[in-house]
């Protein structure tokens, strides 16, 4: 049912689906193999291009959801699946010192994959990212939410997003904006690692000094 590689022809155009396939599966004398987050273990920020597929016959679904948390080794886990093919935001539970957060694949994400979905036209998923991924966010998290390593979906719940003005907005957006061309570069391997953490070193700067007056914040960085 996961595969990670398969045939392009085999893939479906996940924009074409109709809500009946996304929920109940695509015929399989059709393409019918979609995106599949899986999480990262490599703990990405902003932006992650998954490599995996998971098969999305109509058999191969109604498998998942009659056995979904079934006892049994390989029996699947199925949750929330009205929110599969859902543009959102996801991040990595576990973190060191910043939360590392991307926008999310359009597609069907494993239990390990922690998303969110914004249902406000004025606070976009990028937005969310954005905040979630500032030194003041990350901060806040710990002193006042959870002081482990971990976050949880219950904890983002707790987050307080300041609603922005349409300049603010417009800032952040610039910023995230920067943040994906240099992810996508170094996926590419136009850059290295050295000089992707190099630059995105300075778009976190500038997202702090964002954050921290978006917050009226006085910032004791320096």
């Amino acid at each position: 049912m996961l595969a990670t590689l398969a045939l392009k022809k085999e893939v479906a155009n996940i924009d074409s689906l109709s809500k009946d396939e996304k929920q109940n599966g695509i015929e399989s004398s059709l393409p019918h193999f979609v995106k599949y987050d899986k999480g990262d273990k490599g703990g990405n920020r902003w932006y992650l291009e998954t490599h995996f597929l998971i098969e999305w016959s109509k058999e191969t679904v109604t498998f998942l959801k009659s056995n979904s948390g079934k006892s049994g080794e390989g029996m699947p886990v199925v949750r929330n699946p009205q929110f599969y093919f859902k543009d959102g935001l996801c991040w990595s539970d576990i973190h060191t010192v910043l939360i590392k957060a991307r926008l999310k694949s359009n597609g069907v994400y494993d239990v390990k994959s922690m998303s969110l979905f914004s249902l406000s036209n004025e606070i976009p998923n990028w937005y969310i990212v954005c905040i979630l991924n500032s030194t003041f966010i990350s901060n806040y998290d710990f002193h006042f939410i959870n002081n482990t390593q971990t976050f949880q979906i219950n904890d983002a719940r707790q987050i307080p997003i300041v609603i922005p003005t349409r300049k603010k907005l417009s800032e952040f957006e610039e910023i995230f904006n920067q943040a994906i061309i240099i992810k996508k570069k170094f996926f590419r391997g136009d850059i290295d690692s050295k000089e992707e953490e190099s630059l995105l070193n300075k778009i976190q700067t500038k997202l702090d000094v964002l954050v921290y007056d978006l917050y009226n914040i006085k910032s004791t960085e320096n």
